[in-house]
């Protein structure tokens, strides 16, 4: 068995085969490989103002404040200050929706949980938690609080958890998730910055 193992191993035509094997391999992947320098990009679909793609990278990295796959989508929201988007994005990053804007506010905390996504807005001195469609239709302010800025915020599929911090108080509170129900969970002089639930 061996004899002919050796034999197969010594035999110009495998040799000439496998030969040819690896370097077509080989070929096949360096074919497939594209320095970013050409690859193209056109933002007139994308509202980005970058026209290649590591600007368009690194435009969004600077801009994205919050971001969450569901599904086949990618939700995300850019910008602060002056207007906040949230945009969908396929998860391959084809078909670029714009879903919701906000003026004059920054939207926060993005969760997407039963086919609604669920944001905080945070604009002069009230802040909001508003839910719409997965499609960007419906918006609805589910909870505001004056004198009192949402920081942190978790979806379950039962409730929202979430921070208000003001002065020297922060609370945790819960509410349902169609804004009722609220109930004060805990209270601390001191900032209660992130939450998370497992």
């Amino acid at each position: 068995m061996k004899n002919k193992i050796k034999k197969v191993f010594k035999n110009r035509i495998f040799i000439c085969i496998l030969t040819a094997l690896v370097t077509g391999t080989i070929s096949v992947y360096a074919v497939t490989y594209f320095p970013s320098n050409q690859v193209t990009y056109d933002n007139k679909t994308s509202g980005l103002k970058s026209s290649d793609v590591q600007g368009a990278i690194d435009e969004l990295y600077n801009t994205c404040s919050s971001a969450v796959q569901a599904g086949d989508y990618i939700y995300f929201t850019v910008g602060g200050g002056a207007s906040s988007i949230i945009y969908r994005v396929d998860i391959n990053g084809s078909n670029l929706q714009l879903l919701y804007i906000v003026q004059a506010g920054d939207i926060n905390n993005l969760y997407v949980v039963n086919d609604y996504i669920y944001f905080t807005v945070t604009g002069g001195t009230v802040s909001f938690i508003n839910r719409i469609d997965i499609n960007g239709q419906n918006v609805q302010q589910i909870y505001s609080q004056r004198g009192y800025n949402i920081g942190g915020m978790f979806v379950t599929n039962d409730y929202i958890y979430f921070t208000l911090t003001g002065g020297t108080v922060s609370f945790l509170q819960r509410i349902n998730l169609d804004g009722t129900n609220v109930i004060e969970i805990y209270r601390i002089n001191s900032d209660i910055n992130t939450i998370f639930i497992k």
